[in-house]
């Protein structure tokens, strides 16, 4: 998988044995004003893995007390429910590799 990221925004990828192996790296600044330099990162990903992305709504530590087995959706509303900052919009995105091992 290749990423760039810019902004107040989270990413993990937790391995479908529910460890955390990766925090996606991304850069702060706002898209269309001031620009970051951009920089590419890649990461092997696996059956079953999920790639977790979060605003920045959503508080540190988010991935604690995730049960990989339930679906996308239940994971994120459970993280929306425990993790949400009432004082700022929140958004989680949630997706399960499925595919093969490359």
């Amino acid at each position: 998988m290749t990423w760039i990221g810019v902004g107040n925004v989270d990413a993990v990828l937790l391995r479908g044995e529910g460890r955390a192996d990766a925090a996606i790296a991304v850069r702060g600044g706002v898209v269309g004003y001031q620009l970051p330099p951009l920089r590419c990162g890649t990461v092997s990903i696996s059956r079953r893995d999920l790639l977790i992305l979060a605003t920045d709504g959503i508080r540190a530590g988010f991935t604690a007390g995730i049960l990989v087995d339930c679906t996308p959706h239940e994971i994120a509303e459970s993280i929306l429910a425990r993790f949400a900052r009432s004082s700022d919009d929140a958004h989680v995105v949630v997706v399960r590799y499925l595919g093969d091992s490359p």
